[in-house]
């Protein structure tokens, strides 16, 4: 999918996120290019939320076959943005 749009001035500086419901689909940081996913994440929970010493989210729900937040649309904004693909099998990538 293609999507063009012109965005105001006042945006130049700032962070933007272009989001699929609550998942990340491509960034743009100040004075760099946007960045596209072509990996999205495999649910592990290892990262969500950042910085959290427990293993695993306790939002995180196992439903049939895959994990999910329970959280839905009120997850916070950080874990929807969050990204530490540095993290051993973390499979969410952006090009």
């Amino acid at each position: 999918m293609m999507i063009e749009l012109e965005i105001p001035d006042w945006c130049v500086d700032r962070w933007l996120y272009l989001m699929a419901g609550i998942e990340l689909v491509a960034f743009k940081w100040p004075n760099q290019e946007w960045k596209i996913k072509t990996g999205r994440c495999n649910k592990c929970g290892r990262c969500c939320p950042p910085n959290q010493s427990k293993p695993r989210c306790e939002n995180l729900k196992q439903v049939g076959g895959e994990k999910v937040c329970s959280l839905g649309s009120g997850r916070p904004w950080s874990c929807s943005v969050y990204m530490d693909n540095t993290l051993d099998g973390c499979t969410e990538a952006f090009k």
